[in-house]
C-alpha cells in the first residue's frame, strides 16, 4: 500500500478498549474519511454519453492519470489517457498529440481537479457539471478549453486506510499534473480550479512548476505566464503557502489565487485528525489563510472569502457551483480580461529551489 511522505503523514487516532474517549475518536476518524470526499454517488455513463457543450466556442477534454505507476518525477504526458468531447460524437478516446495540437493562445485552458472518492465515470460527471455551471454563467465570449483532470481517488478499504492512501497518491498526482501543464504551449493562458483534496494535487503541481521540491525531487519546468487559481474548501494545511512552508513556491507561478473557504464546514473542522489528535493543523478551506503580511508583494495575489452563509455546513462540491454568488466570484479567474504576459520577457527556465 502507498504510504504518505513526511509532509503528508497521517497518524492514526486509535483508542484503547474501554477508553471513554474512544467513541469521539471514532467519530473523528469517520470525519477524516469524508474530509476530502467529493460525491461518490454522482456518476454518469462516462465521456461517451457527453451532451452538447454549454457554449459552441468551447472545447472539453478528460485527461486521466489513473493506472499510472508512481513514476519518479512524473510520467511523460504521452502516457496519460485522453478523451475529447465532440458534439454529436460523444467523447471518443484521443491521443496526447491531438490534445497538444489543440493548444491555441486565443483559447483559455481551465483545468478542474476533483476531490476524493470519485471514480472514473464520476470524474467526468462532476467535471461536466462544473464546466456547465461556469460556462452558462459566463459573460465573456472568450473560448474555453476545459480539461477534467482524473486522478485515482476511488474509495479503498476502511476510513483510515482510505485517507492515508489518498494522501500518498496526491504526491505522484502532483508530478503528473505538473509535467502535463509544462507541456502545454506557454502562450496558452492556464487556470486551475480544485476542490477539497484536489487542492493538494493543484498546489503540489504549482509548487513543482515554481521550482519547489516534493519528496526531494524537482522537475525541469519551463517558464510560462502566471496561472490563475481557485481553491474551493481546500483540504490542505492553512500555512502551506507561507514562505519556507510546504508549498511556498506556488506563488512564483501564480497570478491570482481565490480561496473559497467555509468556516462552518462540519467535516473540515476535523482536519487536524489527519495528523493525529495532538496536531494543531487547520484546513485552508476551513480556517482560511493567515500570515498574509509575511508574503510581501505576493500578498496582493490572494483573495479569500467565507462561503458559510451560502453553502452551509455540508462538505459537498455541488453546493458551491449552484450558488450564483460563488460562481460569480470565480468567473474572473476562469475568464480573465487582463492582457497576456509577453513571452519575450520570460526566462527559459525557472530557478530551482534549494
Amino acid at each position: 500500500m502507498l504510504r504518505p511522505s513526511p509532509d503528508t503523514a497521517i497518524a492514526p487516532c486509535a483508542a484503547k478498549t474501554g477508553d471513554r474517549r474512544g467513541w469521539l475518536r471514532g467519530v473523528c476518524l469517520a470525519a477524516v474519511a469524508l474530509v476530502l470526499a467529493g460525491d461518490p454517488l454522482f456518476a454518469v455513463a462516462g465521456p461517451s454519453s457527453a451532451p452538447p457543450l454549454a457554449r459552441p466556442q468551447d472545447d472539453l477534454w478528460l485527461v486521466s492519470q489513473r493506472g499510472l505507476a508512481c513514476t519518479p518525477g512524473g510520467a511523460d504526458p504521452s502516457t496519460l489517457r485522453y478523451w475529447h468531447s465532440i458534439p454529436g460524437a460523444g467523447g471518443p478516446p484521443a491521443t496526447s498529440d491531438q490534445f497538444f495540437a489543440s493548444d491555441d493562445p486565443g483559447v483559455l485552458t481551465q483545468i478542474w481537479i476533483h476531490g476524493n472518492q470519485i471514480d472514473h465515470a464520476g470524474a467526468f460527471g462532476v467535471g461536466w457539471t462544473v464546466y456547465s455551471a461556469l460556462a452558462r454563467a459566463a459573460t465573456s465570449e472568450q473560448p474555453l478549453r476545459f480539461v477534467i483532470w482524473s486522478w485515482p481517488s476511488d474509495k479503498v478499504g476502511g476510513p483510515l486506510q482510505d485517507v492515508r492512501e489518498k494522501a500518498a497518491r496526491t504526491l505522484p498526482a502532483s508530478f503528473h499534473l505538473a509535467r502535463f501543464i509544462d507541456a502545454i504551449n506557454p502562450g496558452v493562458h492556464i487556470g486551475l480550479t480544485a476542490y477539497s483534496f484536489g487542492a493538494r494535487v493543484a498546489m503540489g503541481a504549482l509548487h513543482l512548476l515554481g521550482g519547489g521540491r516534493l519528496n526531494g525531487q524537482t522537475i525541469a519546468a519551463h517558464a510560462r505566464p502566471p496561472i490563475d487559481v481557485v481553491l474551493i474548501a481546500a483540504a490542505t494545511d492553512s500555512d502551506w503557502l507561507l514562505p519556507g512552508h510546504a508549498r511556498s513556491q506556488t506563488l512564483k507561478v501564480t497570478g491570482r489565487i481565490l480561496l473559497v473557504r467555509n468556516s462552518c464546514d462540519k467535516v473540515l473542522r476535523f482536519y487536524r485528525w489527519l495528523y493525529g489528535r495532538r496536531s494543531c493543523a487547520e484546513a485552508l478551506g476551513h480556517a482560511g489563510m493567515g500570515g498574509l503580511n509575511l508574503l510581501g508583494a505576493d500578498r496582493g495575489k490572494i483573495a479569500q472569502f467565507d462561503a458559510c452563509c451560502l453553502v452551509g455546513s455540508e462538505h459537498y462540491w455541488r453546493n458551491y457551483f449552484t450558488s450564483p454568488t460563488i460562481v460569480g466570484r470565480m468567473l474572473p479567474y476562469v475568464f480573465p480580461v487582463a492582457a497576456p504576459v509577453s513571452l519575450d520577457q520570460l526566462p527559459p527556465q525557472l530557478p530551482r529551489a534549494r
